[in-house]
């Protein structure tokens, strides 16, 4: 044991002193705040430039066009500037009157055309066709009662204050206030109508078993703790990610340096497998410790701290993050003792890459249906076990503690295994040049030794 703590504390020191786990400890920031700080940049200098759409209104009189004028005068006058920071952070919409053309198919179609082409040459930002019958009911609206956006931008016009979703508000108040006075009514008697009865959205009712008290969640906290607990899953995948690739690229190192050949003059191989696993899965705790300290000051600068996970899941996070590491390094200093390589190793590693992935794309299976048998199963399956059980735990009801349990032990029979095949892998592997192994000779190394 102490061997094995011996290279542990040299592999770990080693690697925490290294450029290259202080370059990925603050990549991840850099690149999140760099590309925040860009995108906002960019984004507003984008957003906050003058747009100049194009209305053509076929109603009689152009009545629409004169209700959008209006309206599009009061919010440059009054809606382009934030009231906190009294910034501009809106565009101005700026309206180009257009005629419309005669009323056939083939004449409405050419005048779209050409403003389509007004619009490839970026004079106009877009341009909004209102048909002759809009505000008509009964019937369907085709583009005669209806109104017809055309950009090249569809994506950012779809925002809900772009010019389309500004515009189609404006028109749809006006028109349902015409039809409001046209039958007799006030806007103030057809509100209270159509006014809705709220609903809520909660977890169940709980008694406190110290007080005695019933507890109710918080409304929006079930949202909070989803999104916490999303956050802990990331910081799992990328410490398994992180881990795995220190282990492959110290162990390939060593053993194309022939400096793995020095080490078993004083070390077993298992005990040198051993010794770099703990080492260097320290020093990826050490970076996710790092993340989330991280995360939690931010958190605090920002007054997001409903959205922190709660303590009573922080544990299983620890248990099943630890578990992960001994798992999935293992199996990378297996795969990274049998190849030659880097390129070969990384081809060996793809396929457990892609395990650790798919429960990511899969997640939204526990969103909708946390109890059910796939999201259970996979949630016990040790490969995907950690984070389908954090992504459980966000969910409501949580997990029964026999699952979390039986989770537990599951992971510690497959960790087990996978720690005894590495090393049975990595004592034949880490010796062998020349041609790598393939996944059939590592699996007779694992059963012959």
């Amino acid at each position: 044991m102490r061997k094995v703590l011996t290279v542990a504390v040299r592999d770990y020191l080693a690697t925490v002193r290294s450029r290259y786990f202080m370059f990925c400890v603050l990549l991840v920031p850099l690149l999140m705040s760099g590309s925040a700080v860009v995108s906002r940049q960019v984004g507003n200098k984008a957003k906050l430039k003058d747009k100049r759409f194009a209305v053509v209104d076929r109603t009689p009189g152009g009545r629409i066009f004169t209700l959008l004028e209006t309206a599009v005068q009061q919010r440059n006058a009054t809606q382009l500037h934030d009231p906190k920071t009294a910034e501009q952070d809106k565009p101005v919409f700026i309206l180009e009157k257009v005629e419309p053309s005669v009323d056939t198919p083939e004449a409405v179609s050419s005048q779209r055309l050409e403003l389509s082409d007004r619009v490839r040459n970026e004079q106009l930002a877009g341009f909004l066709d209102i048909g002759p019958d809009v505000g008509a009911t009964g019937g369907a609206p085709g583009d005669r009662a209806g109104l017809r956006y055309q950009s090249d931008n569809v994506a950012a016009e779809a925002r809900f204050d772009a010019f389309p979703r500004w515009a189609e508000r404006v028109i749809n108040e006006a028109i349902r206030q015409q039809r409001i006075a046209a039958a007799g009514l006030t806007v103030g008697q057809v509100q209270a109508v159509l006014q809705p009865v709220p609903l809520v959205s909660q977890t169940l009712s709980r008694q406190n078993p110290a007080t005695g008290a019933i507890e109710e969640t918080a409304e929006g906290s079930v949202l909070a703790r989803l999104g916490s607990m999303m956050s802990l899953v990331m910081l799992m995948y990328m410490g398994i990610v992180f881990c795995s690739t220190f282990l492959i690229q110290a162990v390939l190192e060593e053993k194309m340096q022939r400096i793995a050949e020095i080490l078993l003059g004083s070390v077993t191989p298992f005990q040198l497998m051993m010794g770099k696993l703990l080492g260097l899965g320290g020093a990826a705790l050490t970076m996710t410790a790092l993340y989330a300290g991280g995360l939690f000051w931010a958190a605090r600068l920002f007054r997001w701290t409903e959205y922190l996970p709660p303590l009573d899941a922080l544990p299983w996070f620890g248990v099943f993050f630890v578990l992960a590491l001994l798992l999935y390094g293992s199996v990378a200093m297996a795969l990274g003792a049998a190849g030659t390589d880097i390129k070969e190793v990384n081809m060996l590693f793809t396929p457990v890459l892609m395990v650790v992935v798919l429960p990511l794309m899969l997640l939204p299976l526990v969103q909708d249906d946390p109890n059910g048998g796939l999201a259970v199963g996979l949630s016990l399956f040790p490969p995907t076990a950690p984070t389908f059980m954090m992504a459980r735990l966000a969910v409501p009801p949580g997990i029964p503690a026999w699952q979390l349990a039986l989770g537990v032990l599951l992971m510690l029979a497959a960790t087990a295994a996978c720690v005894w095949g590495a090393g049975r892998v990595f004592r034949v592997g880490i010796l062998m040049h020349g041609k790598g192994a393939g996944f059939g000779e590592i699996a007779k190394w694992v059963v012959r030794g």
